[in-house]
């Protein structure tokens, strides 16, 4: 059998978030074999060595992908060293040097208000209601992206807000809604955008056993004897 041979990545480089562990896959990179990596019949398995500001974890029984674990607070770039086998570990492809750039990730801190809504309602969020910690010139050339969730659906969404709908009942006073932002390279973690929902106030005297309450007229005042 043929030694493989890892002929680029499909990103480069590969972005990830200080602090944040990264999960490279066989995916991640091209070769030379054209069924790679599927259909061929090949036992194909990917190897991480540690290097200069990361190290690597690869579980035993997980032969498909590694993690690469930057040093703490590093930002920078990092050539990852990694290589892969046709034939289950045998035979091994040289060491290709996996670009990757460990970047400051925006940061959502809170949200400028609390709505209160009732179930029905609609609202919309927005970058502009978001506080987000960054080092690039917010709200400018980002993106939100908003997660489903229960009690409520997303109706409709842009680059730069989404418009929910309030449903469900109000056994649940609240509603968490994850949303993230993306600076241009890189999504935030998530963060529960939180809504109030409250009760409709009462809109006027309610009907007795479902018949309408009317005052009787002036003229519809029984007779009294004086």
């Amino acid at each position: 059998m043929a030694t493989p041979v890892i002929t680029g990545q499909r990103v480069s480089p590969i972005v990830s978030g200080k602090n944040k562990t990264l999960v490279v896959h066989l995916t991640d990179l091209f070769t030379d074999d054209a069924d790679f990596p599927d259909g061929s019949g090949k036992d194909w398995v990917i190897e991480g060595q540690a290097g200069a500001h990361y190290a690597v974890n690869q579980d035993s029984g997980i032969v498909e992908e590694f993690d690469v674990i930057p040093t703490t607070s590093y930002v920078g770039s990092l050539s990852v060293a990694v290589r892969i086998s046709n034939d289950g570990g045998s035979t091994w492809s040289d060491w290709f040097g996996l670009s990757v750039s460990v970047v400051e990730m925006p940061v959502i801190s809170n949200q400028t208000s609390f709505p209160k809504l009732y179930i029905g309602s609609y609202l919309t969020i927005a970058l502009n209601n978001l506080i987000v910690t960054t080092s690039k010139i917010y709200p400018q050339q980002f993106t939100l992206l908003a997660s489903t969730g229960i009690g409520y659906s997303i109706i409709s969404s842009t680059s730069t807000s989404v418009k929910i709908l309030i449903e469900g009942s109000l056994s649940t006073t609240s509603r968490s809604i994850p949303v993230r932002v993306n600076d241009g390279s890189i999504w935030s973690d998530a963060y529960n955008y939180i809504v109030n929902v409250v009760a409709k106030p009462a809109t006027g005297r309610p009907a007795a056993m479902g018949v309408s309450i009317t005052a009787p007229s002036p003229f519809e005042q029984p007779f009294r004897r004086v």
